[in-house]
């Protein structure tokens, strides 16, 4: 939906660069040589998007893993904590196990 208007106008503008170019009022196209630099450029603007994509999934990955770490950590603290004072009945067995699944 945010391309649309973009593309509108580059049809809008091409259709212009034709029709002059056609009733010979002036000719806007370009060289072969231009095709090649644009490549050129959009090779190195994918490559930055992926290079920044894959900075946010790594931050975003070391994030999760710092959280599973904490949580885990918690469950561990819970169970050592729950068991110390004699908790080993069934009841207690089975909030461990709740907690930690």
């Amino acid at each position: 939906p945010k391309v649309i208007p973009y593309c509108i106008g580059n049809v809008l503008l091409m259709i212009v660069v034709t029709l002059l170019k056609e009733y010979e009022i002036i000719d806007l196209s370009t060289s072969s040589k231009t095709h090649s630099l644009m490549g050129m450029v959009v090779s190195f603007l994918i490559v930055a998007r992926v290079n920044t994509a894959l900075s946010r999934y790594s931050v975003c990955r070391g994030d999760v893993n710092i959280m599973y770490r904490e949580a885990r950590q918690l469950i561990q603290n819970a169970i050592v904590l729950t068991n110390r004072h004699g908790n080993v009945d069934k009841k207690s067995r089975e909030w461990r196990n709740e907690f930690t699944y």
